[in-house]
This record gives structure tokens, C-alpha cells and sequence, in this order.
């Protein structure tokens, strides 16, 4: 769950971005990921903190069994976790933000970058 919400920090992708983020279709050379949708397809920029991070994740997933289609997998077979939203006010309120949601972790993302010196334009297409 922390690594979630660490790759929603790190990308600024949406949730569901995360959740459905698939082994195949990360470029780590590229540094980007593919996210396919109804809707067509985009790549998510991936900066070297999260490549680092998936490759940690990938790391943990050590049996053969636990390679799955996700990188966030579901229980059953097939299925990526889906659990995040009814734990967030937990979360929340563990950290004393009692008031943000899991998509203003997108703006932060957004504010950061250009805080630190990001064109807008670039930024715009980062978060899609």
C-alpha cells in the first residue's frame, strides 16, 4: 500500500494508473511506463526514484508464484489490488492530512515539479 501511494508521489499518474500498472509494460530503459485504457494509451514518465522503487517491489515478488501480471496484484488470479480507497482515511489521519485525497497527490506532484524549476508544459504532459 505505502508503495503506492510512494509511486503516485514519485509519477503524479492516477490511481488507477498505479493500481493497473503492468510488468510488461514498463520500459526501464526508456524510464516511462505504458498505460493502456478504453480511452487509448499514454505513457507515465518514470524517474529514476521510481524505477529504483519498482525494482525493490520487483525484488520482494521473489518466487515465480508471486510474478504476476500487476505490480500491485490482487488475491485472486489475475487481478490487481484494489483496497486502497476504503484505507486512505486510516492513512490520513495517520499522518494528520486529514483533508487531502488520493488525487490531489497528483497536484502536489505537479506543484513540486514546477517548484523545482519544471517548465508547466512539461509538467502538463506528465500528468496527462
Amino acid at each position: 500500500m505505502i508503495q503506492v501511494i510512494r509511486l503516485l508521489l514519485l509519477t503524479g499518474a492516477k490511481l488507477n494508473e498505479i493500481l493497473c500498472l503492468e510488468w510488461r509494460l514498463i520500459s526501464w530503459d526508456g524510464g516511462y511506463a505504458q498505460h493502456i485504457s478504453h480511452k487509448g494509451s499514454r505513457r507515465i514518465p518514470l524517474p529514476t526514484c521510481a524505477l529504483s522503487l519498482l525494482r525493490t517491489i520487483e525484488n520482494m515478488q521473489n518466487s515465480p508464484s508471486d510474478r504476476k501480471l500487476f505490480v500491485f496484484p490482487g488475491t485472486g488470479e489475475g487481478t490487481y489490488y484494489s483496497s486502497i480507497q476504503s484505507r486512505w482515511p486510516r492513512i490520513r489521519k495517520m499522518a494528520q492530512i486529514d483533508d487531502v485525497r488520493l488525487g490531489d497527490l497528483r497536484h502536489t506532484f505537479g506543484a513540486i515539479a514546477v517548484d523545482r524549476g519544471e517548465k508547466p508544459d512539461a509538467v502538463a504532459r506528465a500528468l496527462g
